[in-house]
């Protein structure tokens, strides 16, 4: 249908699965789909629906929500704050918001949840693989 469009899905699941191969240079290879109103998508290029793990979010974003998540250029992450973000460093693929964003003086970004019981995740610009601003909830549960 006209009104919609697919785009590259990455559930809780595929977490792993999308670290290794964003890695790789694999890209959308085997991802799965998600149907999206074209209002929704405003242009953006390269767009994910990323499913949201945990309650760190909570209130605003809530466990099995589905979020779009645009990717920021490399030589933009240093200017990122106050935003909600999926970071990918080494290790892990986070959805945390951005307040204290240190890159330049510092080399490290602090990511924090909205949920105080969430805490904090900090990761050394080195370490940092890939980043997304989150612009817009796709679909969420009613808690």
């Amino acid at each position: 249908d006209d009104e919609t469009v697919e785009i590259p899905f990455v559930p809780v699941r595929f977490y792993a699965t999308f670290v290794e191969s964003y890695s790789d240079g694999v890209g959308d290879r085997e991802t799965e789909l998600f149907r999206v109103r074209r209002p929704v998508m405003k242009g953006y290029k390269q767009a994910v629906v990323l499913e949201i793990s945990g309650n760190s979010m909570s209130p605003q974003l809530a466990h099995g929500a589905k979020v779009l998540a645009v990717p920021v250029s490399q030589g933009d992450w240093e200017y990122q704050s106050g935003g909600v973000y999926a970071v990918m460093s080494r290790d892990y693929f986070v959805v945390k918001r951005i307040r204290d964003n240190e890159l330049i003086t510092r080399k490290y970004l602090t990511l924090h949840s909205d949920n105080p019981n969430g805490g904090n995740v900090t990761v050394p610009l080195q370490d940092i693989r890939g980043m997304w601003k989150i612009v817009t909830i796709v679909e969420a549960p009613v808690e």
